[in-house]
């Protein structure tokens, strides 16, 4: 499951448009083919933004989950990095910049999913 998470997202965005820019995400995603992921396997969380003193601030979105396979090479990632991120700031402009990070994930560190849960594991 990849999860991306979007901070400072203006508060002024509306549900809809937010589930917008979510199916947007999902789908530009999911249409990089090395990654080998449906719409079914992303998922996108908003968090707005907490301060209104700074509200040209920019936007910050981190990609965790995606785990180490031989087709998602460092390439694939710096394409994934930018795509998101462009799709952020088109769909956000009154931020002037917004940043993506994938952090590395490690599930031998410590992961549980509840799939595992109805496969028997």
């Amino acid at each position: 499951m990849l999860i991306i998470t979007v901070l400072g997202v203006p508060n002024s965005s509306s549900t809809a448009s937010l589930q917008q820019v979510k199916v947007e995400l999902k789908d530009a995603v999911a249409g990089i083919t090395e990654l080998n992921l449906s719409t079914d396997q992303i998922m996108v969380f908003f968090v707005e933004s907490i301060s209104t003193r700074y509200p040209e601030s920019g936007i910050a979105v981190f990609i965790d989950g995606l785990s180490d396979e031989p087709d998602r090479t460092n390439d694939v990632r710096a394409r994934l990095a930018k795509l998101v991120g462009k799709t952020i700031l088109l769909s956000f402009p009154q931020r002037r910049l917004s940043e993506c990070l994938i952090r590395p994930f490690q599930p031998e560190l410590g992961f549980w999913s509840s799939a595992d849960e109805s496969s028997g594991e």
